[in-house]
């Protein structure tokens, strides 16, 4: 992989954060970051609905239980966090970080972590 250029997993996985946040409801996950953190292309569809339905969509479809599942693993995995941050836990690994927007959305956490 070319310097600067992001890899498709780590892409599509931020994609999926953006397009629950944008399209899903109820909002189990909501990372105000992916869509800043996805190419370009996928930026510009995921902004429009129409593309959206017309594109991305059928793309996504089936992946949409995976997608779903990983996105209820996170926010389970970060409210376990926040518990034992309050506990006094103040060490935090994250593997596997591609496009990983932990750092900008949990301030409140990462400044005792």
């Amino acid at each position: 992989m070319a310097a600067r250029q992001q890899g498709r997993t780590a892409d599509g996985a931020a994609l999926g954060r953006a397009i629950h946040l944008l399209y899903a409801r109820p909002v189990v996950f909501a990372d105000y970051y992916a869509l800043d953190l996805v190419g370009a292309p996928a930026r510009f569809v995921c902004r429009s609905p129409l593309l959206y339905r017309l594109f991305l969509k059928r793309g996504v479809a089936p992946y949409r239980h995976f997608v779903a599942s990983t996105l209820s693993a996170m926010r389970y995995l970060e409210d376990r966090l926040a518990d034992a941050v309050h506990e006094g836990f103040t060490q935090y690994v994250v593997l596997g970080a591609g496009l990983d927007s932990f750092a900008l959305r949990r301030d409140d956490l990462c400044g005792r972590l």
